[in-house]
């Protein structure tokens, strides 16, 4: 189903190149994600193919976009999605190895796999969780997302933390200042608050794994 509030048509010319190089993509990754071929795609963005509803239904979620976006006429679409990020995701293995330094976004293009997000900050990274030390708030499997331009302790919230190599999750406590594990077994430690630990981010939410 096309989103309202655009006037839109179903012309030949679409907006499909536009926006997938917009959003960093090659006709491959669009075509294995759809479960076609590089030349299908090829045909439908320079039109020798018709961008259907069922084509819209398929290739709108990857680009993370409404359907009317695609359109020829479809401008009216970019103002809502003017802060959707295209958000890297790293397994937890290579989130430990990184350590996110300085410059999280600085290994970004090294992530195999991505998800969109709308969010008005820019330094945002997910991460696979792989454990159980985070359970009882994000059940295993699911992605983690980081905001790391938030790293101010407030009570209650979860964060992602580092000592040297190693990188965590916990929930901040005060009074000491420390990060509890939220395991259900109870097997992890609470990790108190001093210079060896860095908080990298805020853990603002969680999402599934993308299929």
């Amino acid at each position: 189903m096309i989103e309202m509030g655009c006037a839109i048509s179903f012309d030949m010319d679409n907006r499909l190149k536009e926006i997938r190089v917009s959003k960093g993509l090659t006709r491959e990754a669009i075509a294995s994600a759809v479960d076609t071929t590089i030349g299908q795609i090829y045909k439908l963005e320079t039109g020798k193919a018709r961008l259907s509803d069922v084509w819209l239904g398929k290739i709108a979620p990857v680009l993370g976009v409404p359907q009317g976006a695609l359109l020829a006429d479809g401008h009216c679409f970019d103002a809502i999605e003017a802060d959707l990020r295209r958000v890297p995701v790293f397994d937890h293995l290579e989130a430990r190895r990184y350590a996110f330094a300085a410059e999280p976004l600085a290994f970004a293009e090294t992530a195999e796999t991505h998800i969109f997000l709308r969010h008005p900050h820019d330094k945002i990274v997910g991460v696979a969780v792989n454990g159980t030390s985070i359970q009882r708030q994000i059940p295993q499997g699911a992605i983690a997302i980081i905001d790391f331009s938030d790293i101010n302790l407030i009570e209650g919230r979860m964060y992602f933390a580092a000592i040297g190599e190693n990188t965590f999750f916990g929930q901040y406590k005060g009074n000491p200042p420390r990060l509890e594990p939220q395991s259900i077994s109870g097997e992890h430690e609470t990790v108190f608050i001093n210079q060896e630990v860095s908080i990298v981010g805020h853990v603002i939410q969680y999402q599934g794994i993308p299929e």
